[in-house]
């Protein structure tokens, strides 16, 4: 190796802060940060005017490695990226500020309930039973679990996140999949759709790794659960179950095609292929956006 071409290697091995995040050599490991550029390229390569007028084969490399087939990305209009969307959580405070506050005389308007920072409400016990999320939820994983509609005893549903406070001990045989999906933040939660005449928005959970592998969760009767099943589930329960929460959105049908689970996105330092994205290309990729502006 010339001693020029030499120096240039051992500069960029250098730490410093240019090379933390620059290309396939980034000092760099989290991928969470790989993943936030990965949603700047799909919002802002969402539109298909975008898309237009210029060279998209890295950013078409990128589409596809997200699950997106070749043939129908030109049509993709993606109408936002949530940044490791903590869903299930935040559907259960909003759903019991709204159902607690319209049988509570504490409280003048539920709007203001939904603006408040904190909230105690005076009962954690929602009348309407169809309006309870824990009622839902606890149906949901018994059916998942054990695979037959549950038969709700006389035990008082609470309308307290499961996922950090325990579950009546009457369904303690499914705990570990309540908490599992209270808990779980898919990296990316991607809503698109297929052009003006898309009868329906697409929900994609994309599960991001990097140098990393897949973690798995203790299950209920000795089963294991993987991120990406769980997240399945997630999907399923907003987008599929009877008075669902995302009334207007169906799973994505990459998610089916992956049986379910969420869509792996893996970051590699290596040359693209169908499968992963090449570190080196997304930060290129995700540079030039910012360079635009």
């Amino acid at each position: 190796m010339h001693k020029e071409a030499q120096t240039e290697v051992l500069q960029d091995l250098d730490l410093s802060i240019e090379n933390y995040v620059k290309d396939n050599l980034s000092i760099c490991r989290e991928e969470r940060q790989y993943a936030l550029y990965l949603s700047n390229v799909l919002r802002y390569y969402g539109s298909p005017a975008k898309r237009a007028g210029e060279d998209m084969v890295e950013v078409e490399k990128i589409f596809k490695a997200c699950g997106f087939k070749e043939e129908g990305i030109e049509n993709i209009v993606i109408e936002n990226v949530y940044y490791e969307a903590t869903f299930m959580r935040d559907f259960f405070e909003r759903n019991r500020r709204i159902e607690l506050s319209k049988q509570s005389s504490k409280h003048s308007k539920t709007e203001d309930v939904c603006l408040q920072k904190t909230f105690t409400p005076s009962t954690y016990i929602i009348k309407n039973d169809d309006s309870s999320f824990n009622r839902k939820l606890l149906r949901f994983c018994w059916k998942k679990v054990k695979n037959e509609e549950i038969v709700f005893s006389d035990v008082e549903i609470h309308e307290m996140n499961y996922g950090q406070n325990e579950i009546p001990e009457i369904y303690i045989e499914i705990k570990n999949l309540v908490q599992a999906m209270m808990n779980s933040k898919p990296d990316l939660a991607v809503i698109y759709h297929y052009g003006e005449n898309a009868e329906k928005k697409k929900l994609l959970f994309l599960e991001c790794k990097f140098e990393s592998s897949e973690d798995k969760t203790d299950g209920d009767n000795g089963k294991k659960y993987s991120q990406r099943e769980i997240q399945g589930y997630i999907a399923e329960f907003l987008c599929n179950i009877e008075n669902k929460y995302l009334t207007d959105v169906e799973t994505s049908e990459i998610m089916i095609k992956e049986e379910g689970q969420s869509k792996l996105v893996r970051f590699d330092r290596n040359d693209e292929t169908a499968d992963n994205i090449s570190i080196k290309n997304l930060i290129k990729v995700e540079k030039r956006i910012f360079e635009k502006q």
